[in-house]
C-alpha cells in the first residue's frame, strides 16, 4: 500500500520498512530519504535479500507500539 492511500483511510503509519535493500545503492538511498523528506514518514528498517531477522533498535521498535 502505499502512504496516500494509508492516510486517506486514516490508518495510522509508525515507520516504513524497505525490503530487498542493497546497501550502497545510491538510487535506493536516495528513494529512502525522498520518501522520508516528501512523506514526513521516517524508515525505521532495511530489509536486505536474504535477511532472517530485522535488524532494528528494540528501544526504537518498542517506540513504535507505544
Amino acid at each position: 500500500m502505499t502512504i496516500e492511500h494509508l492516510r486517506a483511510r486514516e490508518i495510522p503509519i509508525r515507520g516504513l520498512i524497505f525490503n530487498h535493500y542493497v546497501p550502497g545503492d545510491l538510487m535506493q538511498d536516495d528513494n529512502a530519504a525522498m520518501i522520508e523528506v516528501l512523506t514526513g514518514v521516517k524508515v525505521v528498517a532495511y530489509v536486505k535479500e536474504g535477511d532472517t531477522d530485522l535488524n532494528i533498535d528494540v528501544d526504537l521498535l518498542k517506540s513504535l507500539y507505544a
